[in-house]
């Protein structure tokens, strides 16, 4: 993720309040973070072992909206298929 976002502000620059969000989420507990997207809509991805801590610093920084996502524990379910069985009366 770090490596991605390096590669895209190398292309295009991401914008100053969005490198700014970038790296007050990796000074505050994220392992890796990147701009979603193309970039310049303001939304980033942060990848924590500490959500609290980061989301507390992002949201002293000026962040508004947060969606969290954590891994199921259970992984990925594989689940069977079961054919309909069509019935015609006549």
């Amino acid at each position: 993720m770090n490596k991605n976002h390096e590669i895209q502000n190398s292309l295009a620059d991401s914008g100053e309040q969005n490198l700014y969000m970038i790296k007050v989420a990796r000074e505050n507990g994220a392992l890796a973070v990147k701009l979603v997207g193309a970039g310049g809509g303001g939304t980033i991805i942060a990848l924590t072992l500490e959500p609290e801590r980061t989301i507390r610093a992002l949201k002293e920084a000026g962040a508004e909206t947060f969606v969290e996502f954590a891994p199921d524990p259970e992984g990925v379910k594989v689940e069977e298929e079961k054919a309909l069985k069509s019935e015609v009366v006549l």
